[in-house]
């Protein structure tokens, strides 16, 4: 019941890093019709779990590998090539991954 807990809040707050990783790195995208896509799919995943069906934590495990390739995109390098994006991949990477990753390795002990 705990790890159900945790996953939950994680990835409810990750589903709008995500929708706000989004929305800065494709300007084109409004940021309002983003977040609400993010929740749907968050919703649907939410009512899955809950039916018995654990798509909290394949839906935890996407965004991960989402963090990861955003931080391969637009990570700074030598050259700099982007950084107003720095903080919308590097908070997100450097807070949730480790957090997904650590409840994921818990969760034989936590349930």
């Amino acid at each position: 019941m705990l790890y159900f807990l945790g996953i939950v809040l994680l990835t409810f707050t990750s589903t709008f890093m995500v929708a706000d990783t989004v929305a800065h790195i494709w300007q084109a995208l409004n940021k309002n019709r983003v977040a609400l896509l993010s929740y749907g799919v968050w919703m649907a995943a939410f009512t899955l779990s809950v039916v018995d069906v654990d798509w909290l934590t394949t839906l935890g495990f996407a965004h991960a590998l989402f963090f990861i390739g955003c931080w391969m995109f637009a990570r700074p390098s030598d050259t700099q090539l982007l950084p107003q994006l720095d903080d919308y991949v590097r908070i997100p990477f450097s807070v949730y991954v480790p957090a997904y990753f650590a409840l994921y390795f818990l969760q034989s002990w936590l349930w």
